[in-house]
């Protein structure tokens, strides 16, 4: 069970009831890297610091709101920064989902993301 401030999550009001009191899916996409994010963060939470939680604080927020906010299709009034956060996190399970695959590089991550790699390799 996750809560969050209602007023840090971007979800039209009229969406929020959808979302509340109910198991959302964790198998794939983004409902996979905030279960992953969160069961990792509470594996290591004896050996976090009161800055190294208040960090993590801001990163699970920007992953829950994300992940609420693509199942309630309201993605698009995420602050620029909670989707920056997204994305990198998205790239980082796709790099661990792929590991093996010898034509894994620069072009095939952006690729995969819609991004361009020019100016990040």
């Amino acid at each position: 069970m996750l809560h969050l401030p209602r007023a840090l999550v971007q979800v039209p009001e009229a969406k929020v009831g959808d979302l509340l009191a109910r198991t959302l899916p964790a198998a794939a996409g983004m409902g996979r890297i905030l279960a992953q994010h969160l069961a990792s963060v509470a594996g290591e939470a004896h050996l976090l610091t009161e800055q190294d939680c208040a960090r993590l604080g801001v990163i699970s927020l920007d992953l829950a709101a994300g992940f609420l906010a693509e199942r309630a299709d309201a993605a698009g009034r995420l602050p620029p920064e909670t989707r920056h956060q997204l994305l990198l996190s998205r790239i980082d399970v796709f790099l661990r989902d792929n590991l093996g695959d010898p034509g894994l590089g620069p072009a095939a991550v952006a690729a995969h993301h819609h991004i361009s790699c020019e100016g990040y390799w």
